[in-house]
């Protein structure tokens, strides 16, 4: 779990290596704005089931105690944040990333398990031929997967007027997914042909860089402790 300033850190240097031009205080005001929008317009409470979060992964702690944040809510942030960049609002990204949050998570997990060192030595390939401190710039920058095979897409709709969207079920040794989380170039090509056909404009955000990329930058940083240190 990570404390909220280690999260504000790893998004702001996630988002600014994608050659944003967006300030370090933009991205923190939009960070803010997506965590309090979850809490603020979240489902109401259910007998049975209880609410979804996009990027919460519960009820608010009581007064005084550490929010943290799970691996798969930074994740989750990072590509609401670049739905953003993209021009949907923060309400679409926010309901898009509780919509799919299942099926996201699950393929979060999947990924824990993906063998990164494998994706570093891939033949001519830019990282394999970079030397150690080249291969880190690349893993912090998100440059890791060039194979389109082994990536994985998140795709959108980016028609805000639409009346309805529509997914459908792929079926995997895993479980069933929803069609817009694409694993590999011939699932994005298919996805991308049907929303053509339905006449569609779709954004399509690529997730296993970013996975890498944000695990490596969490290796990087620290917690700061609450308040002030004593004697100061």
């Amino acid at each position: 779990m990570y404390k909220r300033n280690q999260i504000n850190d790893v998004l702001v240097k996630a988002i600014r290596s994608s050659h944003s031009r967006l300030s370090d205080d933009i991205i923190l005001t939009r960070i803010k704005r997506l965590l309090d929008l979850d809490r603020k317009s979240r489902p109401p409470l259910g007998r049975i089931t209880p609410p979804v979060f996009a990027f919460h992964d519960g009820e608010a702690a009581g007064s005084g105690r550490d929010v943290t944040f799970s691996a798969y809510s930074v994740f989750a942030l990072f590509i609401a944040l670049r739905l953003m960049s993209c021009g949907l609002p923060q309400g679409g990204a926010v309901d898009s990333l509780r919509k799919f949050r299942e099926a996201l998570e699950r393929e979060h997990r999947r990924m824990t398990e993906v063998d990164i060192a494998s994706l570093l030595d891939i033949e001519e390939t830019v990282i394999a031929s970079a030397n150690a401190v080249g291969k880190e710039v690349l893993i912090a920058k998100g440059n890791v997967v060039e194979d389109a095979e082994k990536m994985v897409f998140f795709c959108i709709h980016a028609d805000l007027e639409a009346v309805a969207t529509s997914t459908r079920t792929v079926a995997g040794g895993d479980g069933p997914r929803p069609d817009n989380i694409c694993r590999g170039k011939e699932e994005l090509e298919r996805r991308i042909a049907l929303d053509a056909y339905a006449q569609s404009p779709t954004l399509i955000i690529e997730l296993m860089n970013p996975f890498i990329q944000l695990n490596h930058l969490f290796s990087k940083t620290e917690p700061t402790r609450r308040g002030r240190r004593r004697g100061t």
